[in-house]
């Protein structure tokens, strides 16, 4: 369940229509990589897919070959570290209600009915999801509805730079940790909304996900901003609270961690989610800001 967090809309490729025909030829030779420099040395900055099929590889070269100039990967959280035990034990003391007590009697009515027609449209049959809170509970059912799409970690560039990495013996560092990344969901406000807008975007997002894929493959930055953040805060104002916490927040905390990379003689590759990065409160913003040197790749 280490991922979880990651593979809500936010956090994966939310939903857009987009082929190849679209992109010109110098959108073609674009990845989701920047390259950063300060004075002092070189990091790479990758937009990580969470979630993923074996589609997504092999990788970009320029992606690789970046990766193998680095003595040090940075990534959100480390999952070969985790203790799955632990994890376990913090969910069910944070994040999962006691006795006799259910989601039911905390969420609306209609919310309830929302939820048990997206579990029997989905043919999920599993009464202890009930036992979940609304933040927790949203990050299992995208992680079953990736899952039974045919997306999973094991394939995530997160997973698959970990182990190379490891293979390699190169530094691993963390941006996070597992309590910060369960806590997000867990002290999310709102989480009624949250359950809601889950509940709605992943009835929609089953044809979609290759599309997705395709999106980060070749770049697109700009439009991947406008479908996951601009547009969805547009229609739906309320929703910003709950981006600042899983996102603009964390951009901020992340940066300030970039910059201190930025200022060593070593070479960082840094791993966060494509969502991260992108828009005016996104990392690279924050760094050009900061009069870093930023070039997509």
């Amino acid at each position: 369940m280490l991922n979880l967090p990651k593979i809500l809309k936010f956090f994966v490729f939310f939903v857009f229509a987009f082929t190849v025909a679209n992109l010109s030829a110098s959108d073609l030779q674009k990845s989701f990589l920047w390259k950063i420099q300060s004075n002092e040395s070189t990091l790479f900055l990758l937009g990580s897919v969470h979630m993923a099929s074996k589609k997504l590889y092999p990788l970009n070269k320029i992606i690789e070959d970046s990766f193998g100039k680095a003595s040090v990967l940075a990534v959100e959280l480390n999952e070969n570290k985790v203790n799955p035990e632990e994890m376990q034990q913090m969910i069910v003391n944070h994040g999962m209600y006691r006795d006799d007590d259910s989601i039911k009697a905390h969420i609306s009515t209609d919310l309830f009915n929302l939820l048990e027609k997206f579990l029997s449209d989905n043919k999920i049959q599993n009464t202890a999801l009930y036992k979940y809170k609304p933040g927790i509970l949203s990050m299992v059912l995208s992680s079953i509805h990736a899952r039974n799409l045919g997306y999973t970690t094991e394939f995530g560039i997160d997973h698959y730079f970990i182990n190379k990495a490891e293979q390699q013996n190169k530094l691993i560092v963390e941006l996070e940790s597992m309590e910060e990344q369960l806590s997000l969901f867990v002290n999310m406000p709102n989480q009624s909304l949250m359950l809601q807008y889950t509940l709605d975007e992943l009835s929609t997002m089953n044809d979609e996900f290759d599309d997705m894929l395709k999106y980060w493959k070749y770049g697109d930055h700009k439009k991947l901003n406008e479908l996951t953040i601009l547009e969805p805060l547009q229609k739906h104002p309320e929703l910003e609270p709950i981006f600042e916490k899983l996102f603009f927040a964390r951009n901020r905390r992340m940066t300030a961690s970039i910059v201190s990379f930025l200022e060593s003689k070593q070479t960082y590759f840094v791993i966060v989610g494509a969502g991260h990065l992108i828009g005016s409160s996104g990392i690279l913003e924050l760094l050009r800001k900061r009069h870093y040197s930023v070039k997509q790749l």
